[in-house]
């Protein structure tokens, strides 16, 4: 489909799916490889078996309303099953639960509504509840409090961009309801130590949660083949809440699909929104912020985690880890970049030491090369992300970034876009 033949109405009459297929794949093939993936733009996906699974599972449940999901005898046990494996992934004691969200700002806002109204039911009097995080916790956060009406108070980092537990405790008073550390934190990728950060929160007893969004499904793999990460989950932290964790991200399963767990099931009941019988039709009730929503993702979800097992994402994770201390070795070789920090859990930022190469040049460049890459304001950096991708892929990446860092330092290539953003309409 070309620029002239650009939908602005709905057709007057039907089009054959022949002609709508081939306008897709014409649109398509201007797209980043979405099967190979890339550093920069797609989170890691897997090759054709898995997104076969996924696309197949998807497909069976395309119809399904999974807020019916109790009426539906196999949506109920594909459910249950997928809560199991979140639970024994993320070691959710028996005590504890998972509810299963639409994505990792959903998760947040759950477990920051959950903070609030538990609060209200065990610290009354809070005229102001607030939140206290570090600089590099996600935005998702600030949306929530927002729409609660809820203060935040963002404190500084270590040198290192991890959180500070000593500028966390200075940060609290009786009116804060949650502290959140981030598994890692998506600008430089780096994992709070939540261990500290949840002996702090405990001393006052407010809830500490823990944003795993990014690494949840991938931290206890990496951890398992020798990287010796600081622990976040239940089992390792007993100060530890909640843990929201995207099953789309580094769980690899297709986009929809993220969780939030709970180290107790009755503190469900603080996510939890009861409408009571305000209208016609009766009582009203929903776990997640979200009425109707896809069954989709679920099944895909249900059917990726089954398809890989444990011994998949661990061979994944060795992968990751491979791949990107291979990429700092190399990235050496080119004097002027310099990793932000080491990488953890498969984020990378990457910083200029050189005053004549500026980030946002060396980005304008590598579009240029039919590149897609994300950046970081603070420091001026790329954002990368790694995945179980051919080396070959990194051997044109890094060869193509040794070509930019060139353009940007003779003066060849200026970007016109001189400030990192993280923006969608």
């Amino acid at each position: 489909m070309s620029e002239q033949t650009r939908l602005e109405t709905l057709p007057q009459g039907g089009r054959g799916w022949n002609d709508i297929e081939r306008d897709l794949g014409s649109l398509q093939a201007h797209d980043p490889p979405l099967i190979d993936g890339t550093f920069d733009l797609w989170w890691p996906v897997l090759p054709a078996d898995l997104q076969g699974v996924a696309r197949l599972a998807h497909s069976a449940f395309m119809h399904a309303n999974a807020f019916f999901t109790t009426a539906v005898p196999s949506l109920e046990r594909i459910d249950a099953e997928l809560r199991a494996m979140v639970a024994d992934v993320l070691r959710v004691p028996a005590s504890g639960t998972v509810t299963l969200t639409g994505g990792g700002t959903e998760s947040n806002f759950l477990a920051v509504k959950g903070a609030r109204d538990w609060a209200r039911a065990h610290r009354p009097g809070i005229e102001r509840p607030r939140l206290v995080l570090p600089l590099t916790a996600h935005p998702s956060f600030d949306k929530a409090a927002d729409v609660m009406d809820l203060a935040v108070t963002r404190v500084g980092v270590r040198p290192d961009w991890r959180a500070d537990p000593a500028q966390i405790a200075a940060a609290l008073d009786d009116d804060v309801i949650l502290v959140a550390g981030s598994v890692p934190q998506y600008a430089h990728g780096v994992v709070d130590p939540i261990g500290e950060l949840a002996s702090v929160a405990a001393e006052r007893g407010i809830w500490m949660h823990v944003d795993a969004c990014v690494g949840g499904f991938l931290h206890r793999w990496v951890d398992e083949v020798g990287s010796g990460l600081p622990p976040f989950d239940f089992a390792a932290v007993p100060g530890v809440w909640s843990v929201s964790a995207d099953l789309h991200k580094f769980g690899f399963c297709p986009h929809g699909i993220s969780t939030l767990s709970l180290r107790e099931a009755e503190l469900a009941e603080y996510h939890t929104y009861h409408a009571g019988t305000v209208w016609p039709t009766g009582g009203y009730s929903r776990r997640g912020f979200t009425g109707s929503r896809p069954a989709s993702p679920v099944v895909a979800a249900w059917a990726v985690m089954q398809f890989l097992g444990a011994d998949g994402y661990r061979g994944i994770a060795r992968e990751i880890v491979a791949l990107q201390e291979l990429f700092v070795r190399r990235l050496a070789a080119i004097p002027a970049l310099e990793p932000v920090v080491e990488p953890e859990l498969g984020v990378l930022a990457v910083a200029s030491r050189d005053a004549d190469v500026g980030i946002p040049d060396v980005a304008e460049a590598l579009s240029r090369r039919g590149w897609h890459p994300a950046r970081i304001a603070e420091p001026e950096g790329l954002h990368l992300l790694f995945g179980p991708v051919p080396v070959s892929m990194l051997d044109r990446y890094l060869a193509d970034l040794e070509d930019a860092v060139a353009d940007a330092r003779s003066g060849r290539v200026r970007s016109l876009q001189r400030e990192a953003t993280y923006v969608s309409e």
